[in-house]
């Protein structure tokens, strides 16, 4: 594993050019981006087909969901 460090210098040059001289190897590298894991979806997926997001009664009589227009 190669590691890079800068430093900045202390006091600027007199002509504003920098003078360092470094010698930067090449490399080639192969990146891999690995997608985390999908969370579980919060929809029951085995729910019945044909039904539509109407209005459904609930344990207590009273409706959720859309209400009725007729």
């Amino acid at each position: 594993m190669e590691s890079v460090t800068m430093q900045a210098q202390k006091e600027a040059p007199p002509d504003m050019q920098c003078k360092d001289k470094h010698h930067v190897e090449e490399c080639k590298l192969r990146v891999a981006y690995v997608a985390p894991p999908r969370p579980p979806s919060p929809v029951k997926e085995g729910s019945e087909e044909g039904s539509s997001p109407r209005a459904s009664v609930s344990d207590n009589g009273s409706y959720n969901g859309a209400d009725l227009a007729s």
